[in-house]
């Protein structure tokens, strides 16, 4: 009996608590600055349809390569159409195009991380040796493969940057259980008779969300960067889809009538980008407890 009253003693004091997640993720400035600027470009990419002055597919060749004026804010490109409508809607494109990707790569992970992590085993050493050969080729040659194998469109681009993705988080998943299954509260629970995987899903996988919220957040930064590099390539949205990546690669060939074809989609890619940094970093010291210390 005071053996199980020692186990429910250490079960209360897990290190992942919600109280006070909240108000340490809000006093931080640099979580505050990141993630106003991705709510600035969530909001342009929900309402791109009533903030955008024009149809952002609409073709008028006579206003081709127009500077920026006050009726075209970012000027026009090669056929006349308003970049600075055609910036708004590629915010919903790229931003989605990260959200996807870095929710496949979760959903295939995680499982494959816990399993291996927690359990160990031949499964964890033939995971790892596989994840060992896909971590030594670059994400976005792996993406490039498996872009080429499926076509190239954005909905292919984004499942090619998630899987590419899966290496990645696996083997961050594992590392972070190896860690907790170690842990004071997971051999009270083991104690208390619970079965593995309700001890890997009630008590492991919780403690390891602080890691894995601050890398997806980072991740979507890179996913939105490489997908946009897929599409500079022209293996990932297709003309003439207003997403950034497909409007820089667009711009590069008329860069001596209209710098502003390719500046100003790459200049939306490069704040989206910064904010989901300043965001996962400024996570990372909130959520890290030996940063606070």
């Amino acid at each position: 009996m005071a053996q199980a009253l020692t186990a429910e003693a250490v079960l209360q004091r897990r290190p992942w608590r919600r109280r006070g997640v909240a108000g340490l993720v809000l006093a931080n400035a640099g979580t505050r600055a990141g993630a106003a600027i991705i709510l600035a470009f969530v909001l342009i990419g929900l309402f791109a349809g009533s903030l955008a002055p024009y149809d952002p597919m609409a073709i008028d060749l006579t206003r081709a390569f127009r500077p920026p004026t006050w009726s075209h804010l970012f000027g026009t490109d090669n056929f006349g159409r308003d970049l600075f409508s055609r910036v708004l809607f590629g915010a919903r494109y790229s931003l989605l195009t990260g959200c996807v990707a870095v929710a496949i790569a979760l959903a295939v992970s995680v499982p494959l991380g816990l399993t291996a992590g927690y359990y160990g085993g031949a499964w964890d050493f033939l995971l790892m040796r596989v994840i060992d050969i896909l971590l030594s080729f670059p994400t976005i040659l792996l993406a490039i493969a498996i872009v080429t194998i499926v076509g190239p469109n954005l909905q292919n681009a984004m499942i090619a940057v998630g899987v590419a993705s899966i290496p990645l988080f696996s083997r961050l998943v594992r590392g972070s259980v190896l860690a907790v299954k170690q842990q004071a509260y997971v051999e009270a629970a083991r104690a208390l008779g619970e079965r593995g995987w309700r001890i890997s899903l009630r008590h492991v996988l919780p403690n390891c969300l602080a890691v894995l919220v601050v890398q997806s957040s980072l991740r979507i930064a890179t996913a939105i960067l490489t997908a946009a590099g897929l599409s500079f390539l022209g293996l990932g949205a297709q003309p003439p889809l207003p997403e950034w990546g497909a409007m820089v690669n667009q711009g590069k060939d008329f860069l001596h009538q209209s710098l502003a074809m390719s500046v100003f989609p790459g200049l939306a890619i490069m704040l989206v980008v910064l904010g989901f940094n300043i965001f996962g970093d400024g996570l990372n010291d909130a959520l890290n407890p030996q940063l606070r210390e």
